[in-house]
């Protein structure tokens, strides 16, 4: 039976799978129990082979008693060794299996597990911004469950995030709220304090270069000093080579920086006397290992022509890898160019100085892009909760207040109580209206352009009028000609509720007893849809034209009726239609929308 469920493992059977696993992985075995677990990956630092046996008898047991979470907890662990064995295509496949199966399963801590699994792939893809987004929702799920493992891994994945953008003082202030999860009563987040000693050191190195460059030797001393007890820390507590060695590089440098050349060899020769295996030329790992001991070298001024050989060697080694190893190219050509220098072989030296500029220059630009991108991605989770804010925190009870009232207003009051409560009437309406506006600026601000579907204009604003009304007692008429089977891409919502606002400020500028007239055009010639609305009042002054833009708005910037104007600017600028204000010849104002009739795509942004 295990044989034909063994078919739903997307990875191809090993020649040693029906050879029967050794104690204690030859009994069933509960990955939901966390000293399992720990046991597991400790397994995978050991003997990464026998560990995916491990996962595939557990997944395939789990297949036979249908247990979807038992088995979705198998293959993810599985993912996590590949990962960690650097089997990146065979992980990114099985990944993908997780993330399809995961579907079918409710959320729990293993959804955030997931869901940080897919960050680090977005990392690895230089797509950081995402990648933070993606950690914040696991984090928040984490939460929600109370798993503080997760929520430690979380708060990681987000430091390292805000590393990639070169944020230190935001890694730093992550790592610190790891601080109080910290236990020796959770094995698997004890295997990760290296990892977070390591961000925090290579977080006070760049405190550091930044006191080195105003001047301020004294404090750029102390954030090294910071930074080489926690590179000590990090290469002591990892239990891996690969590991070990990315957190000896930081230590060199640290060493190398506060002039301790020594102390970087000793260090160098510990690290190699506690590696499982020595690591094969030109592979990560010896990139990784080389690169130190020539970056002493360099520093000591004993550079040959060896030193020379495997600086080269390093460099190609490292382009040709798609590893984070290539985040090291720069540092690896400027330590080329000492070490050309050294030589006398100025023109190369001059050459690997440029490469290393142009690097750092890309690599700048990059972190640039991405901290716009994390600011926007700020933003706009701030603006989502600003959304759920008004829509339940405050206009609930507003909604509840006028009930109230209006059950008041049906009770025998003294006249003196009636002025008071028609006036708390008018406050609380004009709140529910401001509410109400500013939910509509926010919710354009967050609909994606990609959810916007073809409709027919004529239809929609045929609607509008039916449902607008001029305020009673005003004599104000309403005309309208319309152009029916005019599509635009739009959204149905948002448009209406653009298109009545435009109306209301119509109809509270038009003269009393006039007309205010509609009209809708397609000219398919241009490809374009015009809607006018003209009346005889004057139209919105142009100081609050150009006021209607902005990303947000205070209270002492628009008013109530300004909203709905600034509403209608962002639901046009959102839809990509242009909306002009305009004086009417002879007297009047007529206001413009320009719609595009093309068909709408989903890959528009």
């Amino acid at each position: 039976m295990e044989d034909t469920i063994g078919a739903a493992w997307p990875l191809e059977a090993s020649a040693d799978d029906n050879v029967a696993l050794p104690p204690p992985w030859d009994g069933v075995a509960d990955f939901e129990n966390r000293t399992t677990e720990a046991a597991l990956v400790d397994l995978q630092y050991r003997d990464p082979l026998l560990a995916l046996r491990v996962c595939r008898s557990v997944f395939c047991r789990a297949e036979v008693r249908g247990d979807k979470q038992a088995a979705l907890h198998a293959l993810f662990l599985a993912c996590v060794n590949l990962y960690n064995s650097s089997q990146r295509a065979l992980a990114d496949g099985v990944l993908a299996v997780v993330r399809e199966r995961a579907r079918g399963v409710g959320a729990s801590h293993l959804s955030a597990r997931i869901a940080l699994a897919d960050a680090k792939q977005l990392s690895e893809q230089g797509e950081h911004a995402q990648a933070m987004v993606v950690r914040q929702h696991a984090l928040d799920l984490a939460m929600a469950l109370g798993d503080n493992r997760v929520i430690f891994f979380a708060l990681g994945g987000l430091a390292g995030s805000a590393a990639e953008a070169g944020e230190s003082g935001l890694v730093l202030s992550l790592c610190a709220q790891q601080e109080p999860l910290l236990t020796d009563e959770e094995p698997v987040i004890v295997g990760a304090y290296f990892h977070r000693a390591d961000l925090m050191a290579c977080a006070w190195i760049q405190i550091a270069h930044g006191h080195e460059i105003e001047g301020e030797r004294t404090a750029a001393r102390s954030a090294l000093e910071l930074a080489r007890a926690l590179a000590l820390y990090a290469c002591d507590k990892t239990n891996n080579d690969r590991e070990a060695l990315h957190c000896l590089e930081t230590l060199v440098q640290i060493l190398l920086l506060l002039d301790e050349a020594a102390e970087a060899r000793a260090q160098v020769a510990h690290c190699v006397a506690s590696l499982a295996a020595v690591p094969t030329v030109g592979s990560e790992l010896w990139c990784v290992l080389e690169l130190a001991r020539a970056r002493i070298d360099v520093h000591d001024g004993v550079v040959g022509a060896q030193t020379l050989k495997t600086l080269q060697a390093i460099e190609e080694s490292v382009l040709q890898t798609a590893s984070d190893v290539q985040l090291l190219i720069g540092e690896v050509r400027l330590v080329l160019q000492r070490a050309q220098e050294q030589l006398g072989h100025h023109e190369q030296a001059l050459s690997s100085h440029k490469r290393a500029t142009q690097w750092h220059v890309n690599r700048h630009s990059a972190q640039s892009r991405q901290r716009i991108k994390m600011l926007r991605h700020t933003v706009l989770a701030m603006r989502a909760e600003a959304v759920e804010f008004i829509a339940h925190d405050l206009l609930t009870p507003l909604a509840a207040g006028q009930t109230w009232l209006q059950t008041l207003h049906g009770e025998r009051l003294r006249p003196t109580r009636v002025p008071p409560l028609s006036e708390a009437q008018k406050l609380l309406d004009h709140a529910q209206l401001l509410s109400d506006e500013y939910l509509g600026l926010l919710r354009v601000e967050l609909m994606p352009r990609e959810h916007l579907q073809v409709l027919d204009f004529g239809a929609l604003v045929d609607d509008v009028c039916e449902n607008a009304a001029p305020p009673q007692g005003s004599g104000l008429r309403l005309t309208r000609v319309i152009d029916i089977g005019t599509p635009v891409c739009g959204d149905v919502t948002l448009l209406t509720r653009a298109l009545t606002a435009l109306l209301a400020d119509a109809f509270s500028r038009a003269p009393a007893g006039s007309q205010v007239d509609l009209l809708l055009s397609h000219d398919r010639v241009a490809g374009e849809s015009v809607l006018s609305v003209s009346h005889g009042g004057p139209g919105p002054p142009p100081a609050l034209r150009t006021r209607l833009y902005p990303q947000f708005f205070g209270s002492n910037v628009l008013g109530t009726g300004e909203l709905g104007l600034a509403l209608a600017a962002k639901v046009c600028r959102l839809h990509r239609m242009r909306l002009r204000f305009e004086t009417a010849r002879g007297a009047g104002s007529v206001v413009r929308v320009v719609a595009k009739t093309a068909a709408c795509t989903t890959s528009v942004r």
